[in-house]
């Protein structure tokens, strides 16, 4: 009957563990561009910034499996849940940030590039702050730390999957 039981959650956990790594492999996917611009514009020269690598012209993460097993992230390991509780806040910090920097939504990195060698101001917001900039290289800079931070994630779930 124990073993039974033990044999239970361990399927729960794998299942639980399967449908959370899937959200969060959609979610890197939507990252990547953004996390890929901090070294092609931030972190290079700006001599060769294309005009052919976009941003996305918006940013929706998927949240609906974590919502839907938030009363099942009890059965993950510590390190798990403990990325999982920085990761999903962190994804919405992005969303925000980037729905605020709309000069940016479909930005070329050549656009971008100009954009932050000038640090030209973008528009005001509606509390009238200026953005420009500073905001576009925090938000680049906000995306790969959460890209990473959801790499590792994707590992410590991959560990916490197969254990039986």
């Amino acid at each position: 009957m124990e073993k039974a039981k033990n044999v239970e959650k361990q399927n729960e956990k794998r299942i639980v563990s399967g449908r959370l790594l899937s959200e969060i492999y959609r979610n890197q996917k939507m990252l990547k561009p953004l996390s890929e611009t901090v070294a092609e514009v931030l972190e290079s020269d700006g001599n060769n910034l294309s005009d052919d690598n976009k941003l996305p012209k918006e940013l929706k993460f998927n949240i609906s499996i974590y919502y839907e097993s938030s009363d099942k992230l009890g059965l993950l390991d510590d390190e798990s849940r403990e990325i999982i509780d920085k990761y999903y806040p962190e994804l919405n910090d992005i969303e925000n940030e980037f729905e605020k920097l709309d000069m940016i939504h479909g930005a070329s990195h050549e656009y971008l590039g100009y954009l932050l060698v000038w640090n030209i101001p973008g528009h005001f917001d509606y509390d009238d702050n200026i953005l420009g900039g500073g905001e576009i290289e925090a938000l680049l800079r906000h995306t790969r730390k959460v890209y990473d931070l959801g790499a590792d994630l994707i590992i410590s779930m991959k560990r916490n999957n197969t254990d039986a």
